[in-house]
């Protein structure tokens, strides 16, 4: 079953393309939303949803605070939780 992991803190010049080649080293990454303004600007939040739980919390373990582009990639504590299941869908 997948697993989503919400990212905070990207550079508004991160790209869908840039995620998914990040996250792809823990797994199979199925799909990657930015969330953007009316004007389509990054607001540096982004959802990527995983194939299998068990990626979702290698990404979340791997990729916190990693230096990305001009910024530091944070996923939120409460992800952190070892309630994964909470996540999938």
């Amino acid at each position: 079953m997948s697993a989503h992991v919400y990212v905070e803190g990207l550079p508004t010049s991160t790209t869908e393309e840039d995620l998914t080649t990040l996250f792809s080293e823990c797994g199979t990454v199925m799909s990657v939303q930015i969330a953007r303004t009316e004007n389509g600007s990054s607001i540096g939040i982004a959802e990527v949803q995983m194939a299998r739980a068990e990626e979702a919390v290698q990404a979340i373990h791997d990729q916190t605070s990693r230096p990305v582009a001009s910024g530091l990639l944070e996923i939120p504590d409460s992800q952190m939780m070892p309630t994964v299941g909470a996540w999938e869908g």
